[in-house]
């Protein structure tokens, strides 16, 4: 069920949810029937409701004009760009994880940002409430990096807008609330030929397995990733977020499916799997150009070295001893700003990506920044950057 801008509209199906599956001339006429309806009542997004363990309803949310792939494949959790509505630090509700009851709440400054959104081009997959109160977050299509770039500060700039508009407050720094959860820009990334015709992240040979080409690039990202923390995680509150046992991956490893991983591997039902993989270790107070260029710059030179990738971690590192961290070479990543500007500062191949002038700049203002911060606690912290992130 999804509500549209007068009443709801639901939904239901006929079919047995037992037996045969539907064939595919079925499964369009069902398409082609629910998208006629939805557009006749100018219904924007899709629930997809299910009761859990515990009997709170929840759902997931699909954009209707992308609703035939979902169909096709289904809905799956799609981390993004992520939206915490709080003024005050009073957040705009107290649910959890895809309750639809926040959906409810919040239904008007979501359909305003999602239609703000389209209306500037923005291709807009899923929409769902995240785990922290008022924390919700939108999935745009992916793109190239230039795109994906500039896309992510149209949302930004869209979203906190919109919001104002509501008289509200969105805010996308990583670490808002002490016992909440924290908001990352996790970053999707695949692989392609030169004409984008190939996806070149699944082995050729074993499906659910990476290409050799694919392993090299995540092992120069891991290779990379305390210099690059400088970059994709650039600011004290960063690391108030990159927390264990938080899904945030706070540990220099990488994993199939694995949330406490820094680099994640999601695997798709069906082949090639996997297509994709997830960059955890970034966040929204990070210059996105910037970013994408040093990650870009970090797995190809894991490419050219042929640097090997460890093997994949299935386990969450923070139930280990630090003696079976150590045997299994895990490393936690560093836990502050000041650490990973040393790390930058000594990293040849990421200076050079930025060209020495613009990395003797950053150095110099993230330093600064750092000390600027330094021991200042979290209520001012906030304070200081809820309106500029």
């Amino acid at each position: 069920t999804m509500t549209s801008s007068d009443q709801p509209l639901f939904l239901a199906s006929s079919e047995p949810l037992s037996g045969e599956h539907p064939t595919a001339e079925a499964t369009a006429n069902t398409f082609d029937q629910i998208a006629f309806k939805l557009h006749l009542r100018d219904v924007k997004f899709l629930r997809v409701t299910w009761c859990d363990t515990a009997n709170v309803i929840r759902a997931k949310a699909a954009y209707v004009p992308r609703l035939e792939g979902v169909f096709k494949d289904g809905i799956a959790l799609c981390v993004g760009n992520q939206l915490t509505n709080g003024s005050d630090l009073v957040p705009v509700d107290d649910t959890t994880f895809c309750m639809t009851y926040a959906m409810d709440i919040n239904h008007d400054v979501i359909a305003d940002i999602c239609d703000s959104l389209t209306a500037q081009g923005l291709v807009l997959e899923q929409y769902h409430p995240e785990s922290g109160n008022g924390q919700h977050e939108i999935s745009i299509q992916y793109s190239d990096a230039m795109k994906a770039a500039d896309q992510q500060i149209v949302f930004r700039e869209t979203v906190k807008a919109v919001a104002h508009k509501h008289q509200m407050v969105a805010c996308f720094l990583p670490k808002i609330f002490p016992n909440q959860a924290g908001s990352g820009t996790h970053l999707h990334l695949s692989l392609h030929n030169r004409n984008g015709t190939t996806n070149l992240v699944p082995s050729e040979t074993e499906n659910g397995k990476l290409s050799p080409l694919a392993s090299h690039f995540m092992a120069g990202l891991l290779e990379h990733l305390p210099g690059l923390m400088a970059i994709t995680t650039p600011t004290p509150n960063s690391y108030r977020r990159l927390q264990p046992c938080t899904w945030s991956g706070a540990y220099k490893a990488w994993g199939y499916e694995n949330k406490e991983c820094a680099l994640r591997v999601p695997l798709n039902p069906q082949g090639p799997s996997p297509t994709h993989f997830e960059l955890k270790t970034n966040d929204a107070t990070a210059n996105p150009y910037f970013a994408l260029g040093a990650i870009l710059a970090a797995g190809l030179d894991g490419v050219r070295r042929k640097l090997p990738l460890s093997p994949p971690l299935q386990i969450d590192p923070g139930q280990l001893s630090d003696a079976e961290r150590f045997e299994r070479k895990i490393q936690r990543l560093l836990t502050s700003l000041e650490e990973s500007l040393g790390a930058l500062s000594s990293d040849v191949v990421l200076l050079e990506a930025l060209s020495p002038a613009l990395s003797q700049a950053y150095l110099a203002v993230k330093q600064a920044e750092c000390k600027a911060l330094e021991n200042m606690a979290l209520d001012a912290e906030v304070k200081l950057l809820v309106n500029r992130y």
